[in-house]
């Protein structure tokens, strides 16, 4: 008798306990959940490289691994994401920011949110890449006395490419790299574009 009162207050505990402890599945309750990210006229970046930039992601199967398990519905398997509202026009302007640091000035991004059944949403990025600035040269001016045979042979931003402003940078430290190689420790190269 003792040990049948012992294990109904022993249920009724764990009852209680789990009615108060809240559930991960109960807490996503009302939220959207993201279906898919599509980019629309990116013609230079594929969209791997655009899905990096953003913060927005879609729902996908946590692994190769448990592939056949998303497939058969498994909960564990899968990384849900949710719809951040506020991130989607925060994601317009990262991609016009990395975009433009890839030498397109023109850039233009919209967004379109489509919801669908069941709470999903379909995340659309229609881009209008414009066209890129395009350099035309690469020249080196001032530092009188310094002999620039070789100095502006293979550098990261060449005559013809998009002026990005990563290569830029990156000209900028090679040549700092070059120039400190021939005795000019102290260099300083600015950019102007």
């Amino acid at each position: 008798m003792i040990w049948l009162r012992f294990m109904h207050s022993v249920g009724w505990i764990a009852l209680w306990g789990w009615a108060l402890i809240p559930s991960p599945v109960l807490s996503q309750v009302g939220r959207t959940e993201v279906s898919e990210v599509t980019f629309q006229g990116n013609q230079s970046f594929p969209d791997d490289s655009l899905s990096r930039a953003i913060v927005t992601r879609e729902t996908e199967c946590r692994s190769v691994v448990f592939t056949p398990f998303c497939w058969a519905g498994a909960d564990f398997a899968v990384q849900r994401f949710y719809l951040p509202e506020r991130d989607v026009p925060l994601d317009r302007l990262r991609l016009e920011a990395w975009y433009y640091q890839r030498g397109f000035r023109e850039i233009s991004v919209d967004t379109l949110t489509s919801l669908g059944e069941e709470g999903r949403a379909t995340v659309s990025f229609i881009i209008d890449e414009g066209e890129p600035v395009i350099a035309t040269r690469v020249d080196f001016e001032g530092g009188e006395g310094i002999n620039e045979d070789g100095l502006l042979e293979g550098l990261p931003l060449q005559p013809g490419e998009r002026l990005s402003i990563l290569a830029l940078d990156a000209t900028r430290d090679t040549l700092e790299r070059r120039l400190a190689n021939r005795g000019y420790g102290r260099v300083n190269v600015l950019r102007r574009h």
